[in-house]
């Protein structure tokens, strides 16, 4: 019986994607030149869930993939993530756990980056 390594795996989902593992990095402050403030951080939520930083055309993105959030889960990150000039998108192109998870991608916006 052969085992797969579930990070080759991860990866392999990801390039599949056209996306390239950058880091287990999982502020998406960092995407803005900002720090992550740790405890105080906006990101420290059970939402961040099997994050990584990857590459995608060019740009760096933060992929959270949590298997479930609720509305009221969701709301006070977009707000911190707007606030802190982050553009946010809800994907169903997840590289952790297709058809279990989901992904929530963070980007730069254009007048941030």
């Amino acid at each position: 019986m052969t085992r797969t390594d579930p990070f080759a795996a991860w990866d392999a989902r990801a390039a599949e994607l056209g996306m390239k593992f950058i880091s287990d990095g999982r502020c998406p402050r960092r995407l803005v030149g900002k720090r992550h403030r740790y405890d105080k951080c906006w990101c420290a939520t059970w939402i961040n869930d099997h994050a990584r930083t990857y590459e995608r055309h060019g740009r760096r993105l933060v992929a959270w993939e949590p298997y479930d959030a609720s509305p009221a889960d969701l709301g006070p990150v977009f707000a911190a993530a707007a606030a802190d000039g982050l553009r946010v998108v809800i994907t169903g192109m997840s590289t952790w756990n297709p058809g279990s998870t989901f992904a929530i991608w963070f980007k730069a916006t254009e007048a941030t980056t």
